[in-house]
């Protein structure tokens, strides 16, 4: 059992839950995470990438792309939304 003082996650609890992906290029993706393979990279589906705007820096370029293989080896850092946050760590 999860708790905010001893956190023993799972991958698996992550599935269906929507987390917002750093990649090493400087994008970020936010989508729901469908599958973990077995070498940790992660798909995500109803993802909207964010990326700088190189035409017009420094704002922030937005587009829907769907379904997306995030390999392993490119992320910086996974963050999950304040509901599955809530969700995994709530004392019981």
């Amino acid at each position: 059992m999860a708790s905010a003082s001893n956190p023993s996650l799972t991958p698996d609890q992550f599935i269906g839950s929507n987390l917002r992906v750093a990649i090493k290029d400087g994008r970020v993706v936010t989508g729901i995470l469908t599958v973990i393979d077995p070498f940790g990279n992660l798909l995500l589906s109803n993802v909207i990438e964010e990326s700088e705007d190189i035409i017009s820096p420094p704002g922030i370029h937005k587009r829907d792309i769907g379904l997306v293989s995030v390999p392993r080896e490119t992320i910086v850092t996974v963050s999950v939304d304040t509901n599955t946050h809530r969700r995994l760590f709530s004392k019981k």
